[in-house]
């Protein structure tokens, strides 16, 4: 492309790094972050829900927090989806404590969750019970249990979530 005197702009490279992200291939992610950098390209929502896409699949926290908090020094609002796929990243390690704490901060600045955001969070309540104690109660029936009691939990925060926000 370059060679042809074509040069990739903003939405090329987003496209890139939606690819990267949708394999769980994080290292190419970032590769292709810098590169945009690099061409003096300046990166935006998507660029950087991307990336925490990326972090997501890849079950990689760390570098989830990393790229939220670039994010933020761009001086780019994180929206739901930027929290949903940091809570995706920490569901995919069973940090529960983080992603509550990512649930409570998007509500302080007034983002109403959605049905991805409560999912998120039961996915990571289950991988917590299932690497616990949940294997040593319901030896080989922690994944029923859990998905019934997910199940039941979803439809009581789907119903919360359609009142108004308080903001």
């Amino acid at each position: 492309m370059q060679l042809n005197g074509v040069q990739p702009n903003v939405i090329t490279l987003n496209s890139m790094l939606d690819a990267c992200a949708k394999r769980g291939r994080l290292g190419p992610a970032e590769w292709w972050f810098h590169f945009m950098e690099d061409s003096n390209l300046e990166p935006n929502q998507v660029s950087f829900c991307a990336l925490l896409n990326a972090c997501a699949k890849a079950q990689n926290p760390k570098r989830a927090q990393v790229w939220f908090d670039k994010m933020l020094g761009y001086r780019i609002a994180a929206d739901i989806v930027a929290y949903n796929a940091f809570i995706a990243a920490c569901a995919g390690q069973a940090n529960v404590a983080k992603a509550e704490e990512l649930l409570t901060e998007a509500r302080a600045t007034c983002l109403s969750p959605d049905l991805v955001t409560y999912n998120t969070l039961l996915h990571a309540w289950a991988r917590s019970a299932t690497q616990q104690e949940g294997q040593s109660m319901f030896p080989g029936k922690m994944h029923i249990f859990a998905l019934h009691v997910c199940f039941c939990i979803l439809l009581i925060l789907t119903v919360c979530s359609q009142r108004p926000a308080p903001c």
